[in-house]
Parts: C-alpha cells; structure tokens; sequence
C-alpha cells in the first residue's frame, strides 16, 4: 500500500490527478494485483477514479527491497 501510495502522490504532486485518485488505486490493486513479474508493478485507478485524472502522467519509483504484491502466492511474491 505504501508504495502505490507513493506512486500516487508523485501523480499528485506534478498535477497530473487528484488525490483521491489515489484510493483507486488501491481499489483496484484489491481486484487483481498490477504485478507484471519481473519486479515490476504497474499500479493504475480504476474505472470509476477517471474522472479524477487531470492530464496523462506517470510516476516512477524504486523500493530496494521489493514489495510483496501477492503475500499467499509464493511466486509472485516481489515487484
């Protein structure tokens, strides 16, 4: 949650949507999980938080240590 809270709010701060954007993030992180493989992860809002996206934008960030996207599936334990 912290890292895609983290995400969110870089998208926040550059003016790209707004901060409830955020939330759905999450929610959609609780439908299906955004972890490509790999290492890497591609949170994104759902449906619903469109209308709370401003202009097109993406952030990047790097956690050092992973994050656990799947904690009762082994295999798709880090991104």
């Amino acid at each position: 949650e912290d890292a895609i809270r983290a995400a969110g709010q870089l998208l926040v701060d550059d003016g790209d949507v707004e901060e409830e954007y955020i939330d759905s993030m999450l929610a959609r992180e609780e439908v299906v999980s955004t972890h490509m493989g790999n290492f890497i992860a591609i949170p994104h809002g759902t449906d619903e938080g469109k209308d709370k996206v401003k202009a097109t934008g993406i952030s990047v960030i790097q956690v050092p240590f992973g994050v656990d996207f799947a904690p009762d599936e082994p295999e798709e334990k880090m991104a």
